[in-house]
């Protein structure tokens, strides 16, 4: 997530979120950066 946050091409990053995408079980988990 940090280098997310720190990517030159966002022009907002104070609500950055991220996904990950399960095939098997086909769920969608969110992943919490530690800051």
């Amino acid at each position: 997530m940090q280098r997310v946050r720190t990517s030159p091409f966002l022009l907002h990053t104070d609500d950055v979120r991220g996904f990950v995408f399960d095939v098997t079980t086909g769920l969608l988990r969110e992943i919490h950066s530690a800051s």
